[in-house]
């Protein structure tokens, strides 16, 4: 906690409005009643009218503000009235009954701002908690709808995730099958596609074994400024590599680079998987 976090922020301009703004109704309602007695009344501030009018700015501030400001209303109110304004006692009454007759009007407004201002404070309670229960309610629904909508983008990701992966799948196997017939031209076929899904390369050549020779069958992605080479014979590095060792080499490593001699990345033998013949070779350039 830092230190002008304990300091409390001062009230803006409209917090300090409605502050004052119950002692100024107060102030000009009273003024309007006693310049209204002073101009037409008889002048005892209407002492003699039951109700009195000071009830209607007393009973307003219980009603509309609370406790607090009726309180306050009963106070100017009782000032107003009584400051000056006492009543004559008679010759046979005591104390306590002329207390009674002076004071039982502000102890009536007393009495009636306890009551109605704290059944205004209760019911404004009520309807902070309710708006505060509203306000979590709100809450609640933004962040509902905020998982909504991220469940509804993870599940479409995982949907498309799942149709590419079901994509591969398929366009591995119709590869595969393809290769599995042993016919040239659904060798070629294959073999590319199984390339493009598989291992998504941009440039890659098929070989096919012609007596001692690997010779150029199928190209795809050559650039027209550079071309490789055609043909392997049985003295070339790659072919007894490829086709004598049945191994696969790449340029990961040292040897398989030196094989290679930049003619590719890698290069592998097709092998029919029934009769484990030779059938050609795949480089990816």
């Amino acid at each position: 906690m830092t230190a002008t976090s304990l300091v409390p922020a001062a009230p803006n301009g409209s917090e300090t409005a409605s502050r004052w703004s119950p002692l100024v109704e107060i102030g000009l309602f009273v003024a309007f009643v006693l310049a209204l007695d002073a101009l037409w009344g008889p002048g005892d501030r209407f002492a003699h009218l039951q109700p009195h009018p000071f009830w209607a700015i007393v009973l307003l501030m219980a009603v509309y503000y609370g406790t607090q400001e009726a309180l306050l209303a009963t106070a100017i109110s009782s000032v107003a009235l009584l400051l000056g304004n006492l009543p004559s006692p008679s010759l046979d009454q005591n104390v306590h009954d002329y207390a009674v007759q002076a004071l039982l009007t502000p102890i009536l407004w007393m009495l009636a701002s306890l009551i109605l201002g704290e059944l205004r404070m209760r019911h404004r309670q009520q309807q902070n908690e309710t708006s505060e229960r509203l306000t979590q309610a709100e809450r609640r629904v933004a962040l509902l709808s905020h998982a909504h909508k991220d469940l509804a983008a993870a599940k479409q990701r995982l949907e498309t995730r799942l149709a590419g992966q079901l994509g591969t799948a398929t366009g591995l196997f119709e590869a595969a099958r393809k290769i599995e017939t042993v016919e040239p031209g659904q060798v070629i076929a294959g073999v590319s596609d199984l390339v493009e899904v598989a291992l998504h390369a941009k440039a890659f050549s098929l070989f096919l074994l012609e007596g001692d020779a690997l010779v150029l069958t199928a190209a795809r992605g050559w650039a027209p400024e550079r071309r490789y080479a055609e043909r392997y014979t049985g003295t070339a590095p790659l072919f007894q590599e490829v086709a004598g060792g049945q191994r696969v080499v790449s340029v990961a490593t040292p040897a398989g680079e030196a094989v290679l001699q930049g003619h590719g990345l890698m290069a592998g033998p097709l092998v029919d998987p029934g009769s484990g013949k030779l059938i050609g070779m795949l480089k990816v350039d």
